[in-house]
């Protein structure tokens, strides 16, 4: 399924959690190895639990600094 990170299309698979979807976006980028995620918000504001489900076509905020 495709979700989108920062406005970025990234296929994950069906079932994947707002973690899956974080680890995904640090691991595909190599300019972001060193970094972890402070904050996790959806389209609306609204921040997320890393144990929540993600839908296909959901677009999620992941706002990160140097670890």
């Amino acid at each position: 399924m495709t979700i989108f990170i920062n406005n970025e299309p990234y296929e994950i698979f069906e079932g994947a959690r707002v973690v899956d979807a974080i680890n995904l976006y640090f691991n595909s980028n190599p300019l972001l190895k060193n970094h972890v995620a402070t904050d996790v918000t959806d389209a609306y504001g609204n921040r997320l639990m890393d144990n929540g489900r993600l839908l296909s076509g959901t677009e999620i905020i992941i706002d990160s600094e140097l670890a």
